[in-house]
């Protein structure tokens, strides 16, 4: 798969005019990985659906909530459930985390999207986890869900190790829930 995405891109980098890219991080990558001239990529951002994903009242998030069995106290994350995403690490903090609040801590971690690459280390993780009862695995979850869980969360990771620029963090702030990013290029820019 990965030999057929190269061969393509080089072929649409190739006859392309012009390319349109989502963020200044992806622009650097067609340029250092692709060896497109700069002034070839135009960089147009995404943006979050202000309509969608905005601050909610408990009343307004009450019904999500209940529909997921969940409380007001987790730390929320959405996106694939694959190694890039670093998820196993999270699942290791949230682990020190717990260890460090001790007994009776009401926090739980909620982990939403679907399986992907690397998914069985992920699952392997969750497993061994002392605090497993307390990590839950919502699946795929309706899209009009979403601002809800952000909103409703009372921190939303991102520990990614790779992204093309990272939508899930605009959605966040638009939700004006705290969130705790990774450090690398494309989360900077957002």
């Amino acid at each position: 798969v990965r030999k057929k995405v190269k061969k393509a891109t080089r072929i649409a980098v190739k006859k392309a005019t012009k390319i349109i890219t989502i963020s200044e991080f992806t622009k650097k990558e067609l340029v250092t990985r692709h060896k497109v001239k700069k002034e070839k990529i135009v960089t147009v951002p995404l943006a979050a659906d202000l309509t969608r994903y905005k601050k909610l009242t408990e009343k307004e998030t009450y019904q999500v909530l209940s529909k997921h069995r969940l409380s007001r106290n987790y730390f929320f994350h959405i996106g694939r459930l694959e190694s890039k995403k670093n998820i196993s690490t999270l699942i290791r903090a949230f682990d020190m985390f717990k260890k460090q609040r001790g007994v009776g801590d009401p926090f739980h971690l909620v982990l939403a999207g679907s399986p992907g690459f690397g998914y069985s280390r992920i699952k392997q993780f969750i497993e061994a986890s002392p605090y497993k009862d307390q990590i839950h695995l919502l699946g795929r979850v309706p899209e009009e869900d979403v601002p809800a869980l952000m909103n409703a969360a009372t921190l939303y990771l991102f520990p990614s190790w790779y992204e093309g620029f990272g939508i899930p963090a605009l959605e966040t702030m638009a939700c004006g829930t705290p969130m705790i990013a990774s450090d690398i290029g494309a989360l900077r820019e957002v």
